[in-house]
């Protein structure tokens, strides 16, 4: 699938065609995408995918490059308590979306991510998040034993981005196409 196709696929979140080029564009100033268009341009990857998906975090689309780099590199805040990952958001979403199973397995409520891609955190069908933060203070304090990880974000008053589970797994259904065909993994059909 080529940029442009799985801009198509995402023009149901954004306002106009017009706001998804200029998103797509500023990713491709920044090396994001790939320069090449039409129908020798290469196949977008599942990394790709992700930045042009939290690209539409930022309700100004000449935004949505620098708030998707900022958002991709979020590092993963475990509770208290748990191991230290090393994970950003582009990792888990790059991971997650690679397989549909994956994100039903994750059990998935939302995705949010803050308009200005400082703060994102994933909610589960049983309430629990996960925060990917870039704030040190606010890091600190979740790794205290006595913090509601959970409720973490629920009384930020910004503008963010809120993408459904469901939503999250078509995204999956479509990137893992991506995957079948940019791999040669596709299945063996029999007659």
């Amino acid at each position: 699938m080529k940029a442009k196709e799985f801009e198509k696929f995402l023009r149901q979140l954004s306002r106009s065609s017009a706001d998804m080029d200029q998103r797509l564009r500023r990713l491709r100033e920044e090396g994001v995408l790939g320069t090449e268009r039409g129908p020798h341009a290469p196949d977008i990857e599942i990394r790709q995918a992700v930045a042009v998906l939290l690209s539409l975090a930022p309700c100004r689309s000449v935004d949505g490059a620098t708030v998707s780099l900022r958002a991709m590199g979020l590092p993963f805040v475990p509770r208290a308590g748990e191991a230290e990952t090393g994970e950003t958001l582009g990792d888990y979403l790059t991971r997650i979306l690679a397989d549909p199973h994956t994100v039903l397995a994750e059990k998935i409520d939302r995705l949010e991510i803050r308009e200005n891609g400082s703060f994102a955190r994933v909610v589960g069908e049983d309430g629990k998040a996960k925060i990917f933060i870039d704030d040190e203070k606010i890091t600190k304090a979740l790794r205290k034993p006595d913090t509601n990880h959970d409720a973490m974000g629920q009384s930020i008053g910004e503008r963010r981005l809120f993408l459904s589970g469901g939503f999250l797994q078509q995204v999956a259904l479509v990137v893992g196409d991506l995957q079948v065909r940019n791999f040669g993994w596709e299945k063996e059909e029999k007659w």
